[in-house]
């Protein structure tokens, strides 16, 4: 059965590449499961033994986007060799794959930063607009320029859908980024009865305030806004 061929996959985790490479061979090769073949090319990722490489290879273009995805989840280092297999990627039929694929290839070649970003620039993703939110982050990091933030900030409003929201205060938080717009939108995101939306909120606001210079912008935030009290009390006690 399926979970026990995954299973025996897994409980190969610790031994020597040696010992498993050819079995991993036969397997990927007969194997319909996407979870079973993605567990076989993490297993071998970090090795350089030849047919290590040839079930990498396998994995960054099989057909099935589950297991391109594992693939790509699972990477740490990508090796020079698979460059192309990576880039290839930044145009996969999967959103989640490709805001992934640009974000470790940005980080392993940061020289190519840019021509990645062109590939995938106009590119917005899911109804989260995860890629966008990715490029941006990237985009405003490497380049200083202050549109791109502007762009995330302006995402983090009620005017886009909390999965957007989410996503562009991710990356504001990635990039130390916050004003009084974005302290405004967050804070009134912490307050939606989304939990969704009110997570990441809440964790970017604490993130900040733990911060000494954006303090005082956040309280007297909080000070000044219009509203029931109960909403106040709640504001203050989640930066205790």
């Amino acid at each position: 059965k399926m979970i026990d061929r995954y299973d025996a996959i897994v409980a190969m985790r610790n031994a020597p590449i040696e010992q498993k490479i050819n079995i991993f061979g036969v397997v990927y090769q007969k194997e319909t499961f996407h979870a079973i073949k993605t567990e076989i090319v993490s297993q071998v990722l970090e090795s350089k033994h030849p047919e290590s490489l040839k079930l990498i290879k396998l994995g960054l273009n099989d057909k099935d986007v589950f297991v391109r995805k594992g693939v790509v989840a699972a990477t740490k280092k990508i090796d020079p060799s698979f460059m192309d297999d990576y880039e290839k990627l930044l145009l996969d039929s999967s959103y989640q794959t490709i805001a992934t694929v640009l974000e470790k290839m940005c980080a392993n070649f940061p020289e190519n930063t840019q021509k990645y970003l062109d590939i995938t620039k106009g590119i917005e993703g899911t109804s989260g607009r995860n890629v966008i939110c990715k490029w941006l982050e990237i985009a405003a990091a490497t380049s200083g320029d202050k549109k791109y933030v502007d762009q995330l900030v302006a995402y983090t409003s009620n005017s886009y859908e909390f999965l957007t929201r989410g996503n562009a205060l991710t990356a504001l938080r990635k990039l130390n980024y916050i004003d009084e717009k974005t302290v405004n939108n967050c804070i009134d995101a912490c307050l939606s009865s989304n939990g969704r939306l009110a997570g990441p909120a809440n964790e970017t606001i604490k993130y900040f305030y733990a911060q000494s210079q954006y303090k005082k912008v956040i309280l007297d935030n909080i000070k000044n806004r219009t509203g029931k009290s109960w909403e106040k009390d709640i504001l203050y006690k989640l930066l205790q």
